[in-house]
């Protein structure tokens, strides 16, 4: 589905099956300014799924949206971890982690 639904200008389209279903493909915008082609980004898992768009003004900064959209990683999170991190998240803030 999202394949027929991206543009057709795309290109460099990239498949990657391992623990997740990844999905990129590149796509120039022209925006009258000076990125480079963006890096549109998905993947998709057991209970759910990540977009991601990703600008840059630098062509060699392409790889660098790569790691980060190949580092997603589906959790199994729990009610229970879920009630630890809203715990944690009530009792401390940003400012006194710092």
């Amino acid at each position: 589905m999202m394949c027929s639904e991206a543009s057709a200008e795309r290109y460099n389209e990239m498949f990657i099956d391992k623990d997740s279903l990844f999905y990129s493909y590149r796509l120039n915008e022209d925006e009258g300014d000076n990125r480079v082609a963006a890096f549109y980004c998905f993947a998709f898992g057991v209970d759910g799924h990540v977009e991601m768009a990703i600008y840059f003004n630098k062509e060699e900064d392409v790889e660098f949206a790569k790691q980060i959209w190949q580092s997603l990683k589906e959790a199994n999170y729990t009610w229970r971890h879920i009630k630890l991190r809203i715990t944690f998240l009530k009792y401390y803030s940003a400012d006194t982690m710092l």
